[in-house]
This record gives structure tokens, sequence and C-alpha cells, in this order.
């Protein structure tokens, strides 16, 4: 895997993902290059997969959880979320290859049976991680020892350091740090959070400001803080399409002000119907309504961009 592969493949993995999260990514950039190699070298169409193993069993998130309760709390999160992180990069990396996963850690009644055993008992109290996990197999001896008690790596640290490496100082010369906080733009309005503060946590870790976040009482919060490419679009949006009932036509009219002096206003689609007659009747720029899906195209017709 050499450093122009890396590089290379960065685009395709981040469009196959569709997220921008750090870690997926990094994660997903030597599983995607195995199975391609894997597809491109050998007749193999299907894989076997041990995800949800962590989530289920333990890892460095829970390894250091207070309490069993604080174990279960957390498994439970990262359960609940697998389709965001772990099996997004595994689903994605291994299909957008034309190989098929199978995973039989992710099956749900083995799924109930775990996550209903007492998680004191998978807490890490025996000085290796997921000890209950490899304990079953232990008895057949079905695997050495050698690859049944050796310790985990991360699959971004397992396929070599330079690999990381590489995309850090590919990262470093693309944006110096005065230009990315020069080019960082963001559009947020917040309302009710259903994690009192983790937005605005988050994004005070990341260095995103928010002090000129629009509110919107009582709604849930729409967060798009995006670092702009060299080419002017977007490079990054996160959003909870919740708010979206509190954006009413009463709403734009006390804060049309945004649309003074611009080239071009984009509307979501997913805006009630009275807000886009609203801001297609009143906006002062041009006015392109995004139609996201056929469907919403559809609805969007008397609104042509």
């Amino acid at each position: 895997m050499t450093r122009e592969e890396v590089l290379a493949a960065l685009p395709v993995v981040i469009a196959a993902l569709g997220t921008w999260d750090i870690t997926t990514i990094r994660a997903s950039m030597g599983m995607y290059l195995c199975c391609k190699a894997i597809h491109e070298k050998t007749d193999i169409r299907v894989l076997l997969t041990g995800e949800i193993s962590d989530e289920l069993f333990g890892y460095k998130y829970t390894d250091f959880a207070p309490s069993a309760g604080a174990f279960q709390q957390e498994s439970k999160k990262r359960v609940d979320e697998l389709h965001m992180y772990d099996v997004l990069r595994a689903d994605r990396c291994i299909s957008v290859n034309s190989l098929e996963a199978r995973v039989p850690f992710g099956d749900l009644d083995f799924v109930q049976y775990v996550m209903a055993v007492d998680p004191a008992l998978k807490m890490n109290t025996y000085g290796m991680g997921k000890y209950l996990l490899r304990h079953a197999f232990e008895k057949d001896r079905l695997l050495p020892d050698s690859i049944l008690w050796r310790q985990k790596a991360a699959f971004s640290d397992a396929v070599g350091h330079s690999m990381v490496d590489d995309l850090k100082a590919y990262a470093e010369e693309k944006y110096t740090d005065s230009e990315f906080e020069t080019r960082r733009k963001h559009l947020t309005a917040l309302g009710r959070i259903p994690m009192p503060g983790q937005v605005a946590d988050s994004c005070e870790r990341l260095g995103i400001d928010l002090s000129r976040a629009l509110h919107v009482p009582g709604g849930h919060h729409l967060h798009l803080p995006f670092p702009q490419r060299r080419d002017g679009d977007m490079a990054l949006a996160v959003s909870d399409m919740g708010i979206y009932e509190a954006l009413t036509p009463a709403y734009f009219a006390r804060h049309l002000g945004f649309s003074t002096g611009a080239a071009l206003v984009v509307a979501d689609a997913n805006l009630p119907q009275e807000a886009l007659d609203y801001l297609a009747h009143h906006c002062t720029a041009p006015l392109l309504v995004d139609p996201v899906s056929t469907v919403k195209g559809g609805e969007g017709a008397a609104h042509p961009g």
C-alpha cells in the first residue's frame, strides 16, 4: 500500500462513506484498499467480518468504564450508532468493491443475548479486552493461542502507521491553520438539543464559533459548520432535519435579511411547503430549491431554480 494509492483512494472512500467523520474515514482507507485488492486479484466475493464484537464485548471506549452500568450504557450507545460508524465503514468499503459481507456478530438473537449478559462480566478486569468472547473459543481450540489472545489493533494502525502519517501530511499540504480559519464559514440554527450542550461543546472543541447562531425556541437544531474548499464549494455539512418544522414563514420574515446582497439562495426541498412559498415570493436574491430526491423534486416544481 503506497502513499499514492492511499491518496488516490481518499476521495473515493469519502464519497462511498457519505461521512466526514475522521475516525471512520481513517479506518476505512485500509479496509477499502484491502477489499479492492481482493476484488481485483482473487475470485473471492463473500467476506466474513467481525464487525459489532467491539460494541458488544467492549473495546477502548469501554475498557475504562467506571461501572458496569456505564459499560452497558456505552455499549448500547455504540450498538444504536452502528449505522453511522463501524458498520457504515464495513458496508461501504466491501460493497463498493462488489463484494458481500457476512456479519455473524450482527445476528439479532446473538446481539440480544450478549446485551442481556451482566455487563460486570464484560468489563475489562482480566487484563485482556473482550475476554468473554476469547474464552468462548478457548476450550475447542478453534484458533491458535497466538491469534486468540493477541492484543487487538485498530485497522488503521494494523495496516501500518505510514498510512495515517501520509494522510496527515497530505492534509497539512492542503491548508495551513490560518487558511482554514479564514475559509471556514458556517450557518447555524440552534433550538432544543436532545443532549444539552452537546452541539455547543463539540463545536467549541473544534474551534467553531457559534456566537452568530440563530435560535429557534422549542425547535430542534440544524448545524452546518463547514470549511470551504479552494474551489469555493462546501467541504462538510452535518444536519438534523427536525428543525425544518420550526422554519416557518413567520421565522423567515424575521430573518430575511440573510438574503440581502446574496448572489443566490439555495433552499432545501425538505422545508415546509409554506416556507418555500414565502421564500419564492419574498427572497430578494435568485432562489434555487434543491430537490434532494425525485419525490421532493416533484413537490418543488412550482419553484424552478
